[in-house]
């Protein structure tokens, strides 16, 4: 059993996705999936297009239903879940844990990725924000110990030839190794993320690739996945990143088979 066989980061239109779980689901066997996993947005206040508070159980009750109908195929119901505001797991077969926002120091909460406009107003009103997104981020590690962490430096998203940081810089990677430490102390597994590429924002995963370098070195467990918001991709971007993550040294993906979390070969 090789390649990349699951996609455990998609979005449907129970939160900001554009089709349905069923449309989802249909569109994973097509493609060849073994195994797909529904992970739309928890109900998160500040997140206008989350999922509803009162739908959970909605939510829940569908994922469960299209697995019957679909056989072919390991369908799992997984959310992902705000630092902040995080919902309750219960009948869950996983989770993802992110970080969106920032707190201010006024009170309330600014986007990390909502806005260029929202971004460059993060930069003026949070001191030292690019310390305080990783420091959320290794909070909710230990904390709320996710299986996953959605989109590991995020906190990149706008910042194309180097308009805010320079992600290569000592002073950031330093930063960013601590937090790798952190991740690396409680087995939680980073997604190598390219939803940022479908639609255009980066030319990189989530993690970049010299950050993956990094993650492989610590022997941290990562997965593949699109992030989707439309089935259309599904598999944005899987076959080259594939071939990236051979050449930087990977061997293996950990991908849910069967309900068990196992690291599967990547080739």
């Amino acid at each position: 059993m090789r390649g990349i066989l699951t996609n455990l980061h998609t979005h449907t239109s129970f939160s900001d996705g554009k089709h349905s779980i069923e449309e989802t689901v249909r569109a994973a066997i097509d493609r060849g999936f073994i195994g797909i996993g529904i992970s739309d947005h928890a109900y998160t206040p500040e997140y206008r297009s989350s999922m509803k508070k009162d739908l959970f159980d909605e939510y829940l009750t569908e994922i469960r239903v299209i697995a019957e109908k679909y056989p072919q195929i390991s369908v799992y119901a997984g959310i992902e879940n705000e630092y902040h505001c995080w919902y309750p797991t219960k009948g869950l077969d996983y989770v993802i844990g992110a970080v969106h926002y920032l707190p201010l120091v006024d009170g309330g909460y600014r986007g990390v990725d909502a806005s260029v406009r929202d971004f460059t107003c993060l930069c003026c009103e949070i001191p030292n924000y690019i310390q305080r997104y990783y420091d959320e981020l290794s909070a909710m590690v230990i904390k709320q110990k996710p299986d996953i962490i959605a989109h590991f430096d995020i906190i990149t998203k706008f910042n194309a030839g180097g308009r805010f940081f320079d992600t290569h810089a000592k002073s950031y990677m330093e930063i960013v190794r601590a937090a790798l430490h952190v991740v690396a102390r409680t087995g939680c597994i980073i997604e190598v993320n390219t939803g940022a590429i479908s639609r255009g924002y980066t030319i990189d995963p989530y993690p970049e690739w010299h950050i993956l370098g990094e993650v492989l070195q610590m022997g941290i467990p990562i997965t593949v996945s699109s992030d989707s918001h439309s089935s259309d991709d599904l598999d944005f971007a899987f076959k080259e990143t594939t071939q990236r993550l051979i050449d930087i040294g990977f061997t293996s993906t950990r991908q849910l088979i069967d309900g068990c979390f196992t690291d599967t070969p990547i080739v």
